[in-house]
This record gives structure tokens, C-alpha cells and sequence, in this order.
């Protein structure tokens, strides 16, 4: 009788156990990327300026929704443009940003998803942009991207 009431007392309590990751909050988007874009001649914000319109930008990715979401911010004198990577999206995807169908520049995402206690996060592995020197400030995490203009 003793097995019993052991066997049915534990069963109760694996059943009622406390989940500690039932109350955390798991949904953690992949930090988007932020670029500014800046004469390389002059160091001129090309869209605060007017240099280019916000409406012709384009950014497309070559996974099944080719079409990214992005958006700008106006900070004190720049506007940058702010890329979402798709929340756990893994592995590699190219970008092109273009303005009228010109592109401006590409860059490359390596991408982990690491598994944690209760959430899972995306890590960076590797990000490079190609057609356009660029200068990282990791402090701010933006990419200052160079962009010749004549």
C-alpha cells in the first residue's frame, strides 16, 4: 500500500511541477541592422539631405519573403535606415539595398539560433557589406556606408 500512495504521490507531482519558463516572455526578435548612408566625399547624410528619396528605397533578401521590412529613423542631423532580419532566420542571406532599382549595397548575414533555458536568441556569426566601403561603430551599432556620388 505504501508503493502506492508513493507511486501516486509521484506521479501528482510531476504532473504539478512548477514550469519556470511558464511566466517568461520568449518572443526576442534578432537585432535589425542600422545603417547610415554618407557621401564618401563629403560625409553628407544622402537622405537627410534629400540626396535620395525614402520612397525609392527597395530591400530584398533572396529567402521566401524576398521583401524586407525596414524603416528610417531621424536622429538630430541623419536618417538611417533600420533592417529587420527575420526572427530566428538562420543560416546565410544576402540583402541588396537599391534605390530605383540601383543597388546601393549588399551584405551578408551569417546567423545562429542558440537555445537557451526557456528562450531561444539569434546570434551574428558574420555580417559584411559588399559594393560599398563601410565603417562599423560598434558602440552604436550602426554601419556608416560610403556610397560614391558624383
Amino acid at each position: 500500500m505504501k508503493r502506492v500512495i508513493a507511486l501516486l504521490l509521484l506521479i501528482f507531482l510531476s504532473f504539478s511541477s512548477c514550469d519556470k519558463c511558464k511566466d517568461v516572455d520568449c518572443f526576442t526578435p534578432a537585432d535589425p541592422f542600422v545603417f547610415d548612408l554618407v557621401s564618401k566625399t563629403t560625409g553628407d547624410d544622402l537622405i537627410a539631405t534629400g540626396y535620395y528619396d525614402k520612397n525609392d528605397f527597395r530591400v530584398n533578401g533572396e529567402t521566401e519573403n524576398p521583401t524586407r521590412n525596414f524603416r528610417f529613423i531621424e536622429l538630430e542631423e541623419s536618417t538611417y535606415i533600420q533592417v529587420y532580419h527575420t526572427s530566428f532566420e538562420t543560416g546565410i542571406v544576402n540583402y541588396e539595398v537599391t534605390v530605383l532599382d540601383q543597388l546601393l549595397f549588399s551584405f551578408y548575414v551569417d546567423a545562429t539560433k542558440l537555445e537557451g533555458e526557456c528562450c531561444a536568441s539569434i546570434r551574428y556569426n558574420e555580417v559584411l557589406i559588399d559594393a560599398a566601403d563601410y565603417i562599423y561603430d560598434q558602440e552604436r551599432g550602426v554601419y556608416t556606408v560610403l556610397v560614391n556620388v558624383d
